[in-house]
């Protein structure tokens, strides 16, 4: 892109509703995100309202990981607390479980303690509803919760034998991860 677009452009003109969960659109916004900062002030604006819907969005969630990334500490803080605002489908918990919000809310945990605290409170209140989901795991897993997997996701193994006709019988048992 030249330095004269990004000069001119103006945030306004995304569209996130269509830009961010356009399977080439996403690009155009996450590079004009890490590229125009002059632009992102805007951009962010636009993001903030849908957050929690553009985060368990498959492209749109690239978007928002790129503003946590790109984004200043102010920008940083205002995504955690719209994420923090979502309710129903789009409650942070939700986006946790989800298989590309996952994603976004694992990124939360890099971030500076005291902007991710209330993430971190959120979750933990969550926690028996955040583990019952692979994705979910995976999110406590990156904020260092302690959990034990429900027995009914672990892992079958098989002990085999064999029976006296030379037939390979299996057993299944449970294996517990450490």
């Amino acid at each position: 892109m030249s330095k004269k677009f990004l000069r001119n452009f103006k945030a306004s003109t995304i569209t996130t509703r269509l830009d961010c969960k356009h399977q080439y659109g996403n690009f155009v916004v996450q590079h004009l995100y890490e590229h125009a900062p002059a632009a992102r002030g805007g951009i962010l604006r636009a993001l903030l309202p849908q957050v929690s819907q553009l985060a368990n969005h498959r492209t749109a969630s690239h978007v928002v990981q790129r503003a946590l990334t790109y984004s200043d500490e102010r920008g940083q803080f205002d995504l955690v607390q719209a994420l923090r605002q979502g309710r129903g489908e789009t409650s942070l918990v939700n986006v946790a479980t989800g298989r590309y919000g996952s994603f976004v809310i694992e990124q939360l945990a890099q971030l500076p303690g005291h902007l991710v605290a209330p993430i971190r409170a959120t979750l933990e209140e969550e926690l028996p509803t955040l583990v019952a989901s692979a994705f979910g795991r995976r999110v406590a897993e990156a904020f260092e919760f302690e959990f034990e997997v429900p027995e009914e996701d672990l892992p079958l193994a098989h002990t085999s034998s064999t029976s006296e006709n030379g037939e390979l019988v299996g057993q299944p048992a449970a294996v517990t991860l450490q």
